[in-house]
């Protein structure tokens, strides 16, 4: 009876051997460990957020561009990873002639940037650029004072824009050339001298309770803009509140509050 017990347990013992050597064998090959990881200046951000084993980078501090450079600059890497600023500042350099703050142009995918403030980026910079990106995620930055807050052009497709503050530029929110299929939900645009939200070429676009107001037109849609809903928005104290170009079709307006402006709804 012994003899039968110890041969049972040294056979289990090999098959156990047997299946973790196999299950070893047939791990992928070239993997990298995700990890957190953690930047205090532009270039080491872009360099972390490039760096494949960092699936979350976090900004531990302020920081500023250089002269005509962007931020955190074009990644190409930044696939299915999280950049959380933790409520620091991303700010252009004292001369403002900083380009962009957070810039991506590479058909990045799967991307969540949050807890940023971007400031003071030049005359013609952007806060927050993506050209080209899709299924990605912004929620819960404060975008201040550029010439557009937010930027979503070229084929930037299925992105979430969320609980975002876009103020003090002449474009708030911009999505450009085909920009199809993207969810905007609880943004505030206040105080942009153009636009609050602007839609040029862009279809199929779900703007929803979002406030709007202080710009020349709160939400504007333009050159064939097609199939957009607009719903449970409030636009107030602008020329146009939600102004629709007549080459622009097939959008729907449900519930929304547009007061206080010269032209309501056109």
């Amino acid at each position: 009876m012994k003899q039968v017990l110890i041969i049972t347990l040294v056979c289990a013992l090999l098959l156990f051997g047997c299946l973790t050597s196999s299950s070893q064998q047939n791990q992928p090959t070239g993997t990298q460990t995700s990890k957190a990881c953690y930047c205090s200046s532009c270039s080491d951000c872009t360099d972390k957020l490039n760096d494949q084993s960092c699936s979350i980078v976090y900004l531990n501090q302020r920081i500023t561009a250089n002269s005509y450079a962007n931020c955190i600059d074009n990644p190409t890497n930044f696939t299915s990873k999280i950049l959380d600023c933790q409520g620091n500042t991303i700010e252009g350099n004292i001369d403002g002639t900083s380009n962009n703050g957070i810039d991506l142009e590479s058909e990045q995918s799967g991307d969540t940037i949050n807890n940023c403030t971007v400031i003071n980026i030049n005359g013609k910079g952007i806060g927050i650029n993506l050209n080209g990106v899709s299924k990605s995620t912004l929620t819960n930055n404060n975008v201040l004072i550029s010439y557009i807050g937010i930027y979503l052009g070229t084929s930037s497709n299925n992105n979430t824009i969320t609980n975002n503050a876009v103020n003090d530029h002449w474009y708030g929110i911009y999505l450009n050339f085909s920009s199809n299929n993207n969810i905007l939900t609880n943004n505030v645009a206040n105080s942009n001298g153009g636009y609050g939200i602007y839609l040029f070429s862009s279809s199929y676009n779900a703007l929803t309770n979002n406030a709007v107001s202080n710009a020349d037109s709160g939400i504007y849609l333009d050159s064939n803009s097609n199939s957009n809903t607009i719903t449970n928005n409030t636009v107030n104290k602008s020329y146009f509140g939600i102004d629709i170009c007549s080459s622009s079709s097939n959008n729907t307006l449900r519930n929304n509050n547009a007061s206080y402006n010269s032209v309501e709804i056109c």
